[in-house]
């Protein structure tokens, strides 16, 4: 557009507006409704108005000269010569202008306009197959390489594939005899620990009876304790008394003694024989249960090795076999080169032999695999057993303890009766002392005729009496005294 405005302003003296008028041709959307070219000569005033200013003049001429339309410096110093009627100015594909001194013509032409550009759009796609076709060669190349590369790594995964199911197979007999080795010190370690689980048994149940003992004993302390309490208050008491009350309440005090030993002594033994008794029996029920798990256990394992040594006994007759048969195959080699005459035979028989060496290794090879299975299932078995008598081990552990702590509720429950017992026992014998005593009858009166007797003022004696005067006196005065013990 830039071109075609330079060379409307260079006609601008001839160009007028007529704003009501429309042109017959707008240049292909290039020129405005509003300018008309025409052919006429005009005077040169009536374009004056539209003049444009200074800086648009130097910028009018500076696109000019762009186009070659303004003689330059050096141009001007030229001899000047006359202007051709009309100039042509090929501004693009399909895009031509044709200028003369009166009108400018704008030539469109679409079908150089459209295949210009089918043309670029050709030229870069062929530069772009180009370029894919570089990439692809280039990424084949480096593809074949890589699988090259990976062919040779194969081969060398395959050969330490078979070195490492040779130590693989030396590995697992290597593991067969240390698992046996320490399935026997296993046991070896749990029949140690069933020792050492017994004799700790053993120890706590000797403790146990021990601490009842020790118990029992402060017990029978504590009730002599208190007997002899009680003793010393008869002894106050029977200072008030004659001597044949206090004849009755001595021998009454030892009845209650002997009682109280009896009793204490029986509630003792009959604790120790149930308490031994139960240990004993759990005792028992573990040896039992554990000898008869261990035993199963031993005899399923001594089967499962027996039938392996013989399987694998199988194996090494199997491998003497097929040595033999190596054997075999060399000599029939050595006799078919010395005897070319039986060549054909010979050849069967080899052929034979050959085949039958493919079948023992295969048949050798299925054995393997059998005996990795049965090693695997063996040692699955194995490790489920040994959870399952851990197990089984926590289980007594808890049913133990368990017993444990009823034993222990059992003789707090025993030792809280007893306690209220001899409280109730030490309370009924407190109420039939002070029942007796509130009674105003002599307990000590032997003589019935001095019952009939008045009685006397209540004197406090200071010591027992001696006389006869001072007993019948005792005997009168009885009843009429509380003693506060």
């Amino acid at each position: 557009r830039t071109p075609v405005r330079a060379a409307w302003s260079d006609t601008r003296h001839r160009v007028k507006t007529a704003p009501s008028e429309k042109p017959a041709n707008y240049l292909a959307g290039l020129v405005t409704p509003s300018l008309l070219v025409v052919s006429e000569p005009v005077r040169r005033h009536c374009a004056t108005a539209s003049l444009p200013l200074r800086h648009q003049q130097h910028q009018q001429q500076h696109q000019q000269q762009q186009l070659g339309e303004v003689p330059t410096s050096e141009e001007s110093a030229l001899p000047k010569t006359a202007p051709p009627a009309s100039r042509t100015f090929q501004l693009g594909p399909g895009f031509q202008l044709t200028r003369s001194r009166d009108r400018v013509l704008v030539t469109l032409d679409s079908d150089q306009l459209f295949t210009a550009r089918q043309q670029k759009a050709e030229t870069v796609a062929k530069q772009s197959r180009t370029v894919e076709e570089a990439q692809r060669d280039a990424l084949v190349g480096q593809m074949q390489k890589h699988l090259d590369s990976l062919v040779v790594m194969l081969e060398e995964e395959r050969l330490k594939r078979r070195e490492e199911i040779e130590a693989l197979t030396a590995e697992m007999q290597e593991k067969l005899e240390a698992q046996s080795q320490a399935h026997e010190g296993r046991i070896i370690d749990l029949l140690a620990q069933h020792q050492t689980a017994v004799q700790q048994v053993e120890k706590e149940r000797q403790e146990q009876a021990q601490e009842a003992e020790t118990k029992y004993t402060l017990m029978r302390k504590e009730l002599e304790s208190q007997i002899a309490y009680l003793k010393s208050s008869f002894d106050t008491f029977k200072d008030s008394y004659t001597k044949d009350l206090d004849e009755k309440w001595r021998k009454k005090e030892a009845e209650l003694i002997a009682e109280g030993e009896a009793r204490a002594k029986r509630l003792v033994d009959e604790a120790t024989s149930e308490l031994l008794k139960e240990r004993e029996a759990e005792v028992e029920a573990l040896k039992t249960s554990h000898n008869s798990e261990l035993q199963k256990l031993q005899l399923e394992h001594e089967k499962e090795l027996s039938e392996l040594h013989n399987r694998y006994s199988d194996m090494e007759g199997t491998v003497q076999r097929l040595n033999s048969a190596t054997r075999d195959l060399v000599a029939k080699e050595e006799k078919v080169k010395s005897l070319t005459s039986q060549l054909e035979s010979r050849e069967n028989e080899v052929a034979s032999l050959e085949r039958n060496l493919a079948n023992t290794r295969s048949e050798l090879a299925a054995f393997k695999a059998r005996l990795d299975e049965r090693v695997r299932l063996v040692d699955e078995k194995y490790k489920a057993r040994m959870a399952t008598m851990r197990l089984e081990a926590v289980d007594l552990r808890k049913a133990y303890i368990t017993k444990c702590e009823q034993l222990v509720e059992s003789r707090k429950t025993e030792d809280t009766k007893l306690g209220e017992r001899v409280y109730k026992s030490k309370e009924i014998m407190r109420d039939v002392i002070k029942a007796r005593h509130r009674v105003e009858v002599s307990m000590a009166a032997l003589d019935p005729s001095e019952e009939d007797l008045p009685p006397m003022p209540f004197d406090r004696r200071f010591s027992q009496p001696t006389t006869v005067n001072e007993r019948e006196l005792a005997v009168r005065s009885a009843g009429h005294h509380e003693d506060d013990f």
